[in-house]
């Protein structure tokens, strides 16, 4: 029998096109006969990729660009499944329904890379010897030409049968879908109108009118209790199960309220012409969705005048531009950043006064109280206490230049060709003027060579720009080098006001979320104060439910539990005072008591669980966990120092001493 560490692996890849066949025992019974061939023939399945691309289509192979079968691609690339190993599928059309030319040469890459394809109807075993079988290839190809024929009969059915509704929306007012915009309801196949979302859209409609901004409307209708909630459809589904993650359906989809408004939803119905009642078409192309056609007119019923609507639009027309992230000042820290108050994510604003860390959720007036943190000193903060960063992965190199130039080069070079085809085309048609007698070829040929004279000089322009830029580039990466030698360039590269300093700063961002899972911004110190009964209790019930983690690895005492999240959310407490008046009281027990020390222990509480405690917790995808102080707080943590012997650097405990905490209360 072959060993299991011996046995080659092999992976089983599943697709549906709809959500609607998962709810069936075609999961379950794909993978009991992937296990069945794997046994039979002495293979390991391996599950550790998720092969599921569940409700994707192959028709266009979207599967291949954006499913879990694109990422199996890209780990057999980057050596993560070894050569030899076996792709299983039903059959080929679950690996493409494309034209047959895309599909063959996604068939084929794969067994050109080593993977052999399997498929459990009708037990096909294809190796890289098969691209030479003849016969094999053309049995192949028969059945992706069937397979792609099947798809691109049923999208033409479709695409006829949507198109013959969207006729008779014109024609008849007919219903093309019961889908409906949230502030509508469909009853007896007619839209009805939800009052309570009318007035409020009218309001919103109202409020941009006057200059609110979105984020405004939102914290205003938010916080107004009377106001109507956005709603949003979804499925009742029962508890997830092995054959079926999304769990099954049970029943139509309805409405639920949301928690509230979002600016960015509010910016989506201000330019939504639905309000005013017309529906417009709209078409995949390019993977993007496009209008198609003359919007139908009076297809809903209407909810806002339409002298306010357009009123509206003329404003956010000329709104455009002027907001939005700044090059610049991206913040590093997109989609890492969180409230630790309510969990809500951090925005980076500018008030005037600076740039600012705001809570989403106060922003949107939904409970969290908690003030904003300057987000310079956040991103000092972990930018010298990251010390797994590395400006390399951040600046460009010497290759990234040199293309940007050549880049350049080839556009003032195109542009050069340009202008010589236009200087000749301007002579030509002065040539022609000049032996014309015709009155009126002479003035198409003088306003034909007047338009052309236009485009040369914006042509010039464009040239002398771009020849400006290309100075700028070579100048850049005579310094690159220069660039790369320590951190204090990296921090000069991504505070550079220009295209390469953006760049900089998106690549930052990226190479953060590859080393850190969050980072929560403690704004205002600890959430709750220390409670010593509450961490005794979580020990207890976790040496009960996971006792190895209290088990002793050689001659040192495990400490894996101190790290559990349940033990650090119950250490995690303001305990300051506790320690001060401990220490205090094995010295000097009367002191301990006296009312002035008690009210110095008050005070310290209270200061440090306000902004003068503030501090930063990040967690690293390691999964260690750090909390990090700014200066001049008063919060307890640590710090990255350079060791006093050579170049390494430790992590270092920081806290207030108590003279310092003395003199703040004095």
């Amino acid at each position: 029998m072959i060993s299991r560490s011996r046995r080659r692996r092999a992976y089983s890849y599943i697709r549906f096109s709809t959500p609607e066949q998962l709810r069936g025992d075609s999961l379950r019974r794909q993978r009991e006969l992937s296990q069945q061939w794997c046994e039979q023939n002495g293979y390991e399945l391996d599950d550790s990729l998720k092969l599921r691309d569940l409700g994707i289509s192959a028709f266009k192979g979207r599967n291949a660009t954006e499913g879990r079968l694109g990422a199996f691609i890209k780990a057999v690339d980057e050596k993560r499944v070894p050569p030899g190993s076996v792709l299983i599928v039903e059959s080929l059309d679950r690996l493409s329904r494309n034209e047959i030319s895309e599909a063959l040469e996604l068939f084929l890459g794969l067994l050109r890379r080593g993977i052999e394809i399997v498929t459990l109807t009708p037990g096909d075993h294809f190796t890289k010897k098969s691209i030479n079988d003849v016969v094999k290839i053309i049995v192949v190809i028969v059945v992706m030409s069937r397979a792609y024929e099947e798809s691109a009969t049923k999208s033409k059915r479709i695409r006829e049968a949507r198109n013959t509704a969207r006729q008779k929306a014109r024609d008849e007012g007919r219903l093309v879908t019961s889908q409906a915009p949230v502030w509508l309801d469909v009853v007896d196949g007619k839209f009805k109108i939800v009052p309570e979302a009318a007035s409020t859209i009218r309001r919103l409609f109202k409020l941009k009118l006057k200059g609110t901004g979105t984020d405004s409307i939102a914290r205003l209708l938010n916080e107004d209790a009377k106001a109507w909630r956005p709603r949003r459809r979804r499925i009742p589904r029962g508890k997830p199960t092995k054959d079926d993650p999304q769990g099954a359906a049970l029943g139509p989809a309805e409405w639920v309220t949301t928690d509230g408004w979002r600016g960015s939803f509010i910016k989506k119905i201000l330019g939504n012409p639905a309000v005013i009642g017309q529906y417009q078409p709209h078409t995949m192309k390019d993977g993007k969705r496009v209008p198609e056609g003359e919007p139908v007119e009076g297809y809903y019923p209407a909810i806002v005048p339409p002298d306010l609507f357009f009123a509206v639009q003329k404003k956010l027309k000329a709104n455009q531009g002027k907001g939005g992230r700044n090059g610049k000042w991206t913040n590093l820290f997109r989609h890492l950043v969180t409230c630790a108050y309510c969990g809500g994510a951090m925005q980076m604003e500018d008030k005037g006064d600076g740039y600012r860390l705001v809570c989403h959720n106060n922003k949107r007036g939904l409970g969290c109280e908690r003030q904003p943190v300057t987000y310079r000193e956040v991103e000092d903060l972990i930018l010298d206490n990251c010390h797994r960063l590395d400006p390399k992965q951040v600046l460009p190199d010497d290759a990234d230049k040199e293309l940007e130039c050549s880049v350049i080069r080839e556009r003032i070079a195109g542009k050069e060709g340009r202008l010589e085809d236009i200087e000749r085309r301007i002579a030509n048609f002065t040539a022609q003027i000049g032996k014309t007698n015709n009155a009126e070829a002479r003035d198409r040929y003088e306003a034909a060579s007047l338009k052309l004279d236009e485009e040369r000089a914006a042509l010039e322009d464009e040239i002398e720009g771009d020849r400006a830029a290309l100075e700028r580039a070579e100048a850049n990466k005579q310094t690159l080098a220069a660039w790369q030698e320590d951190f204090e360039a990296l921090r000069k590269a991504i505070n550079r006001d220009d295209a390469a300093g953006a760049a900089a700063r998106e690549r930052l961002n990226m190479h953060l979320r590859e080393l850190i899972d969050k980072i929560e911004v403690f704004g205002r110190g600890h959430r709750k104060l220390y409670d010593a009964q509450a961490e005794d209790k979580a020990k207890r019930e976790l040496k009960r439910s996971e006792p190895d983690l209290f088990k002793a690895n050689g001659k040192r005492t495990s400490t894996a539990w101190l790290r559990h999240p349940a033990i650090r959310e119950a250490n995690d407490g303001e305990d300051i005072a506790e320690r001060i008046e401990a220490g205090v009281a094995e010295i000097d027990p009367q002191v301990a008591r006296s009312k002035r020390f008690q009210a110095f222990l008050q005070f310290v509480t209270k200061e440090r669980m306000s902004r003068a405690g503030r501090f930063v917790r990040v967690h690293f995808r390691t999964g260690q966990q750090i909390d990090l102080v700014p200066d001049g707080s008063l919060a307890s943590g640590t710090k990255l120092v350079r060791q006093a012997r050579g170049k390494k650097r430790a992590w270092q405990f920081v806290s207030p001493t108590l003279e310092r905490l003395w003199q703040t209360c004095q």
